[in-house]
């Protein structure tokens, strides 16, 4: 279990940023997270069914509830096709599985420990590249720093 969370901070940490705006890896490398949450519903699915522990804590049935109301009440009021709704929702819904994991599977603090520590170097690592962006890669085109992503895939991730 460790190592599908592991996979899946890097897979959106760096991995979409080296296929968009590098071109390091195979295009069909975006499809990763899809393919790990995929993999983490069927976990959590499985440790259901399997008559498993499940320790759901109310706190994630407010981010669920919290998360739906965004998806149904952004389509409502925007005047949006179908397939442009549903494509929106699945860049919302795609890691959900990710939520649900800690209410079949009880990581230990050592792995907890890892996982942040993994995402704080990560996080660490967006400021020197955000530098670079900023005043090497995008200096001549801009006045703004509105393209200074990181290895994110928006400035408003």
């Amino acid at each position: 279990m460790q190592a599908l969370v592991i996979a899946l901070l890097l897979q959106i940490m760096a991995v979409e940023y080296l296929i968009e705006s590098r071109g390091l890896l195979h295009p069909y490398a975006i499809l990763v997270p899809e393919l790990l949450s995929g993999l983490a519903m069927l976990v959590v699915l499985v440790r259901i069914m399997g008559g498993g522990r499940i320790a759901f804590n109310w706190r994630y049935g407010i981010f669920l509830a919290a998360l739906l109301f965004t998806i149904v009440f952004g389509y409502m009021v925007q005047d949006v096709p179908d397939g442009a709704m549903l494509a929106g929702a699945r860049s919302y819904l795609k890691f959900l599985p990710f939520f649900l994991l800690p209410a079949v599977h009880r990581f230990t603090p050592q792995q907890l420990h890892t996982q942040l520590m993994l995402l704080l170097v990560l996080a660490l690592a967006q400021t020197p590249l955000a530098l670079y962006q900023r005043f090497v890669e995008f200096a001549d085109r801009m006045h703004t720093g509105d393209p200074v992503k990181g290895t994110l895939t928006t400035s408003s991730a």
